[in-house]
């Protein structure tokens, strides 16, 4: 578990980790694995960026990978309203942004408000 949330380091400063690169460059089943060996699904990178950011920032192609991925990682606990250290925006945010290639489609999943209704559901249910 240690390694997977280990930072690569660029200048004595951590940088960023697995989880991060797996998400930025759409790697589904290696965000999947890793979540699954208890990768620390909000870790943030050196800018403050969660695998979620990114995959909100970017967007993905196909789609349907990148459902699999956001989902996976909310199923593993994602917070949602974590900031970024510069910008100050949490993922949401970065999906709604006009630059942004995230799908409207699946927008609410971001949404802090979407995360506490399902975990109440996930009470209720257990």
């Amino acid at each position: 578990v240690k390694l997977l949330n280990t930072y690569c380091m660029l200048n004595s400063e951590q940088f960023y980790a697995p989880i991060h690169d797996a998400a930025y460059n759409g790697k589904r089943e290696a965000v999947v694995w890793l979540l699954e060996n208890r990768a620390d699904a909000s870790l943030k990178n050196k800018d403050g960026y969660t695998p979620l950011h990114w995959l909100a920032k970017k967007g993905l192609e196909p789609e349907s990978d990148l459902e699999v991925m956001a989902k996976a990682l909310l199923k593993y606990k994602a917070r949602l309203d974590v900031r970024t250290n510069k910008e100050k925006m949490i993922p949401l945010e970065l999906a709604a942004a006009d630059d942004s290639s995230f799908p409207r489609r699946l927008v609410h999943l971001l949404a802090p408000s979407f995360q506490a209704r399902e975990e109440r559901a996930d009470e209720l249910t257990d």
